[in-house]
């Protein structure tokens, strides 16, 4: 089914003869076999790469300051501080 057939067949109201259900014209579409995929290109796949590293390095950036919480509230509050204190200034900021 091309572009043109797809939004030709949108605008018909259910009374025209060629109406077809949203449903039954999606496995029109998916039941051609490779269709999806002869149309994936570089660039969807540079865009899929792109979004990986962003997410990669978002959530690298996030592990990386819970594992350093610890340590340094413990290095601010002195070698003395409990645990308890530790855990109630490390978790202050998530607190809303």
């Amino acid at each position: 089914m091309t572009l043109a057939t797809a939004m030709s067949e949108y605008g018909r109201n259910a009374t025209n003869v060629g109406y077809r259900a949203p449903a039954q014209r999606a496995a029109a579409i998916v039941s051609q076999p490779g269709a999806a995929a002869e149309s994936i290109t570089l660039y969807h796949w540079l865009v899929v790469l792109f979004a990986s590293c962003g997410w990669l390095f978002d959530t690298m950036g996030q592990r990386i300051f819970v594992l350093s919480r610890e340590p340094a509230l413990r290095e601010l509050l002195g070698a003395t501080a409990s645990d308890d204190k530790v855990h109630v200034w490390g978790t202050l900021p998530q607190r809303s």
